[in-house]
């Protein structure tokens, strides 16, 4: 199912649209989704740009390792270079997108992948991983930031008429396009 683009907005909607269009050039991607409800929106982004304790190496590359995972080109597309800009190789990056097991230059980008692939693969994640997230981001990272970061690079975008500035992304190598509906 899609969803009808918001063609008219409340006043709250138009406020909050505009407020992250401030900060993000313009409302696109899941944030079209969250605008119908304007707190959830307004929250989401300022959780995600603030409150997050990862740094950015590691919050882009969360999103990059879920992108992979579901298939979120519009994610996908909207967070590799910014992922490269914040530090993740790009050689990794190109093994990620490849469905190849990445070789990163930091142990915590390892450690990230590793969590994250087994939270999205498994739903579970082992003991020794769990402990060495654990040390490596603390609970408030483990427990709250870090799944929130992956979940949040669901292709919201598949659920919009067209796709994002209607037209859907290019397709992540090795993959065919996601269905138009």
């Amino acid at each position: 199912m899609r969803l009808p683009a918001l063609t008219e907005l409340t006043p709250r909607q138009q406020e909050i649209s505009d407020s992250i269009a401030a900060k993000r050039g313009a409302t696109r991607g899941p944030f079209l989704i969250w605008l119908r409800s304007p707190e959830l929106a307004e929250k989401v982004d300022a959780y995600c740009r603030f409150d997050a304790s990862i740094n950015e190496r590691l919050r882009e590359l969360s999103l990059l390792i879920a992108a992979r995972h579901f298939d979120a080109q519009y994610s996908w597309n909207t967070h590799d270079k910014k992922a490269i800009a914040a530090d993740v190789s790009a050689e990794s990056i190109k093994e990620l997108a490849n469905n190849g097991v990445p070789h990163f230059a930091h142990a915590d980008e390892q450690l990230l992948y590793s969590f994250a692939t087994q939270i999205l693969r498994d739903h579970f994640v082992d003991q020794k991983t769990f402990d060495a997230a654990d040390a490596e981001w603390g609970e408030a990272g483990l427990h709250h930031r870090l799944p929130g970061q992956l979940l949040h690079a669901g292709d919201a975008a598949q659920y919009l008429p067209g796709g994002p500035e209607g037209g859907r992304p290019a397709a992540l190598p090795g993959r065919a396009r996601l269905r138009q509906g």
